[in-house]
């Protein structure tokens, strides 16, 4: 409801109307006619403004997307002006759709200050408002309580106003009640109760409603385990575009959990999602790429893909791109840029890489050749668990490779790696038994 609807202007009919008066009484008749025409208008450009920003969130929850300005979005661009002009007219529920968008704009210092003022109208728009029959005021009122928009966070009055709006049907409002059970947030902790709430969120098609069923169901929290349903709730979400969805039912695909295993479909799923700036899924569609699983295999096409990833700071990806140019699989050979990316996984810590950038230590290539480098990254790798890493160090204190020679820690490596079933180091490991 607008304020001009709260406040309609009417003709009180009991009113005797003298001659002096008819004019100035039709001309407030005219007014009257006017505004509630301004309200219409109102209220239809509000509606517009509101689904086109309820789209863009939607779609920046289902991509994963944090910017919420992307560059040249002329929807986004027309909704805030749609939505500032409303505000312009004291039109209340323009208001915290406004705090939300300048509060993710790109202009970090008016975006703040402007989504503090938008959110103090807001609030106290809204709370002088709440006894209208809106689902839509309510679940607004609910994400300032719970994000602290123009008043102090309150998870109790959060849940307060989405269960209002939940139990009128409205489905954001039910999958944030059900976010804050899974999360216990306001609420004691109630697994079951988030999958009640998920779930009627879910069977209006709310996608990330969908996912999160999935999720629980994944996990088995407040339903039994059952993956059959995972993938039933992953593929709603995913074929609504949501990312996170379309990844997890590329690796059920994958490894053939709650449905028939099948790489191809895997593939695909992997694709929409990597299409869509996924990390994890660039990787996994470029090892797909790289083993020639669930589409032919082609070594430029796996270092693409890796190279999305990687650039994206994915450790493992790095890594396997880093080996591609090692071995000159899709790209040229080069072991300085092979170097490099080893060491962009290895800065947080990947094992693998440790292990190959000590290789390339060891064998000199991309680097000047130093086998006290390359004991120091076969340690933080073997240290790690990474059993071709714990053979290597095992064989430098075997033969005294920039090491002190020591059999005992020689043994003590080596029988780290046979126990991850290494078959070198089972063999020198009887050896030196003999």
């Amino acid at each position: 409801m607008t304020d001009r609807e709260k406040f309609p202007a009417v003709i009180n009919q009991k009113i005797a109307v003298h001659t002096g008066q008819r004019g100035s009484l039709v001309m407030r008749g005219l007014a009257a006619v006017q505004e509630n025409t301004l309200a219409k208008t109102d209220d239809a450009l509000y509606r517009q403004a509101r689904d086109a920003y309820n789209r863009i969130i939607d779609y920046q929850i289902k991509h994963s997307v944090d910017e919420l300005w992307p560059t040249g979005d002329a929807e986004l661009k027309a909704a805030l002006e749609a939505f500032q002009r409303l505000a312009n007219n004291n039109y209340g529920k323009a208001y915290y759709p406004l705090t939300v968008l300048y509060l993710r704009s790109n202009d970090d210092a008016n975006g703040k200050n402007r989504a503090q003022h938008f959110a103090q109208l807001a609030i106290e728009w809204c709370l002088a408002n709440q006894a209208n029959q809106d689902v839509e005021l309510w679940s607004d009122l609910g994400n300032m309580y719970q994000f602290g928009h123009g008043v102090e966070k309150n998870y109790l009055r959060a849940k307060y106003w989405f269960r209002k709006a939940a139990e009128q049907g409205h489905a954001h409002a039910q999958f944030n009640l059900g976010l804050m059970y899974d999360e216990g947030q306001g609420v004691p902790q109630d697994y079951e109760a988030a999958v009640e709430w998920y779930r009627k969120a879910a069977e209006q098609g709310y996608a990330h409603a969908q996912f999160s069923l999935g999720v629980m169901y994944d996990d088995g929290r407040g339903v039994p385990q059952d993956y059959g349903a995972v993938a039933e709730w992953y593929r709603k979400a995913a074929e609504q575009g949501f990312v996170a969805a379309q990844f997890n039912l590329g690796l059920m695909y994958d490894e053939g959990q709650g449905v028939p295993q099948d790489y191809e479909a895997a593939a695909e799923w992997f694709r929409k999602a990597a299409e869509q700036g996924i990390a994890n899924a660039q990787y996994s569609l470029g090892f797909m790429y790289y083993q020639g699983q669930g589409v032919p295999q082609d070594y430029e096409a796996a270092a693409e893909w890796f190279r999305k990833a990687a650039e994206q700071g994915h450790a493992d990806a790095q890594c396997n791109l880093g080996l591609m140019y090692k071995k000159g699989q899709g790209v040229p050979q080069d072991y300085e840029a092979a170097v490099e990316w080893f060491y962009k996984a290895v800065n947080q810590g990947d094992d693998t890489a440790q292990y190959n950038l000590g290789n390339m230590y060891r064998q000199g290539q991309g680097v000047p050749q130093d086998y006290e480098a390359a004991a120091e990254w076969f340690r933080k790798a073997a240290e790690q668990g990474y059993a071709a890493a714990q053979y290597n160090l095992g064989m430098m204190y075997l033969h005294g490779l920039c090491v002190p020679q020591d059999y005992e820690a020689a043994v003590e490596w080596f029988r780290k790696a046979a126990e991850q079933g290494d078959d070198d180091a089972q063999d020198y490991l009887g050896f030196m038994y003999e």
